[in-house]
Order: C-alpha cells, then sequence, then structure tokens
C-alpha cells in the first residue's frame, strides 16, 4: 500500500528524519506526530478556549458594532438593555443554557439582533421560538376589529 504521505515532499522529509533520528518506522514518526499536534491542539482550546467561545466574541462584538458600543450609552440606557438582551441570548443559544429573558417591553430589539447575528453563524444551532419570532408584533384584537368594521362599511358603501 502506498504511504499517502509521500506526495507532499516537506512532511515526508521531516518524518523520514524523525524516524531516522528515533530509530522508528515512518508510520510509528507519522503517529508520535499526530499525537504531538493533537496535544498542542487540545492545549491550546483549554488555554484559549473553544471555537464555540470564538463564535460567541464574534458575535457579541457584531452586536456591539449594531447598538454603537463606541458611543456614550448613559444618554439612552435602551440601547445598553438592548445589547445585554442580545449578549444573553447569543451565549444562551450556543452554550444551550436556559434564556433568561427581561420584561417584554425591553427584550424585542435586542432579540431581533441576536436573532439576525445566530442566524449567520457558523455554529448554527436551534433558536428557542423567542427568539425566532421576536420579530413578530402581538396582534392587538380590538384594533384589528376596528379595521375590519371600518372596511366593510366601505365595502358597503361602494367605495
Amino acid at each position: 500500500m502506498a504511504n499517502p504521505v509521500r506526495g507532499l515532499s516537506p512532511l515526508s522529509d521531516r518524518i523520514e528524519r524523525l524516524a531516522a533520528a528515533s530509530s522508528c518506522s515512518r508510520s510509528g514518526s507519522s503517529k508520535w506526530m499526530l499525537i504531538c499536534t493533537l496535544l498542542v491542539w487540545l492545549s491550546s482550546t483549554m488555554i484559549l478556549g473553544s471555537d464555540v467561545a470564538d463564535e460567541i466574541l464574534r458575535l457579541i462584538r457584531a452586536a456591539m458594532v449594531i447598538e454603537g458600543a463606541a458611543g456614550d450609552w448613559s444618554g439612552e440606557p435602551a440601547r445598553a438593555d438592548n445589547m445585554r438582551v442580545a449578549v444573553n441570548a447569543i451565549t444562551a443559544v450556543l452554550t444551550g443554557r436556559p434564556l433568561e429573558l427581561p420584561p417584554p417591553e425591553q427584550r424585542v430589539e435586542g432579540l431581533r439582533t441576536a436573532k439576525g447575528l445566530l442566524l449567520s453563524s457558523s455554529k448554527r444551532r436551534e433558536l428557542p421560538p423567542e427568539i425566532m419570532f421576536s420579530d413578530l408584533e402581538e396582534l392587538d384584537w380590538s384594533k384589528a376589529a376596528e379595521e375590519e368594521h371600518k372596511t366593510s362599511k366601505r365595502r358597503k358603501a361602494g367605495t
């Protein structure tokens, strides 16, 4: 069976040198290099965080850009609330934690921001209904009935 590494000249040469220096076979040297690479990857993941953590930070940064985080929020507490809601929603969805929601009047814009960012995320997760349907407004049935009454009057009048 042909060695798949042979086509990769620099890597093949390195494995040859490692095998010669350690008195191991090429396959033993290849296994050792793979183990070392995996250990480096695991240790850097443990130190720096996972790819999900990277995605959380990227989405939080995007939410900050959307809410204009560079500016002063002292005069606009609604923007700070939107940012807080978006960050909570993003971290809850990507880590699988339950979603903690503020009162309805404080959450609509933040959830819309989180929804847009999460739908474009490379780490797609199933979105809870509170986020998925956050941009739908609740229907005020009294206004809907009033509009229907006006429409039916116009139909009867022929206009």
